[in-house]
């Protein structure tokens, strides 16, 4: 009985000892952290590069409203160490659909470096003639389009309901139809508007004709088979003395094109 009255004794001594430990350590380790978060230890200085048409100041502000916000009510997130760099850039992105990307760069502990860089693309996704939107190289709605932009943008028209923020098409089907895009540009097929149906694109071109092509072709074949018929009799003589007069270029058929002509 003597025995275990000690050895219960011992036993409620050493979890003591331990809860003791755990109470210094963590209380030390807040102490540390706490030194830290002092203004002391905070970043003196946020920089904010990039060539954006978005002003700095209105992304400074956007970065302030996520690190004002204390962790855990008690560390500051201003702190070099507590600096929510993943939050600071989900939020800005969310917020800003023109920002592409954003680079986060801790320099030694006073400087914490933020580069963004903005979408680019000379493309507008059109609603109709007066209300358009910028799209990036990737298909990407990003920003309303100045009123007056005039017509040295290529225009897509077509795909519905579409708002900033999201993708006039799949980013794959969209590069695949740049590339045919650039390839036309290299003939006198020039394409002005794309306009996008159900399963085909119209490619409006500058004197008013179209070409046609189905979503699901080979581009790549149906072009070749395009310069194929263009090198060839009589196609190659009306595109010469009537273009002005072309309705379509039909290259939904495999290895053929049907044409018409006004």
């Amino acid at each position: 009985m003597y025995l275990s009255e000690r050895a219960a004794k011992k036993a409620r001594q050493s979890f003591f000892n331990k809860i003791v430990v755990i109470f210094c350590a963590v209380l030390l380790l807040a102490t540390i952290l706490a030194l830290f978060s002092r203004s002391s230890f905070a970043f003196a200085k946020m920089t904010v590069s990039g060539n954006t048409v978005t002003e700095k100041t209105i992304l400074e502000k956007s970065i302030n409203t996520v690190t004002d916000h204390d962790l855990l009510f008690f560390f500051k997130r201003n702190n070099i160490l507590f600096f929510p760099a993943n939050r600071v850039k989900r939020e800005m992105m969310a917020a800003f659909p023109r920002i592409k990307e954003i680079k986060i760069k801790r320099k030694d502990f006073k400087e914490i470096e933020i580069a963004v860089f903005e979408r680019r693309g000379d493309y507008l996704w059109c609603q109709s003639q007066e209300k358009c939107f910028l799209i990036d190289d990737t298909g990407f709605i990003y920003a309303p389009a100045p009123y007056l932009i005039g017509n040295a943008f290529l225009r897509f028209y077509g795909g519905g309901e579409l708002a900033v923020g999201e993708a006039f098409l799949p980013e794959a089907e969209f590069n695949r139809l740049l590339l045919l895009k650039e390839k036309l540009d290299t003939t006198p097929l020039a394409p002005r508007n794309i306009e996008l149906r159900e399963n085909e694109y119209d490619l409006i071109l500058v004197d008013g004709g179209k070409i046609i092509i189905s979503r699901k072709n080979d581009f790549e074949a149906a072009f070749n088979s395009l310069i194929s018929a263009m090198a060839a009799a009589p196609l190659d003589k009306k595109l010469k003395e009537e273009m002005d007069k072309l309705e379509y270029l039909d290259l939904r058929f495999k290895d053929r094109v049907v044409y018409k002509f006004k």
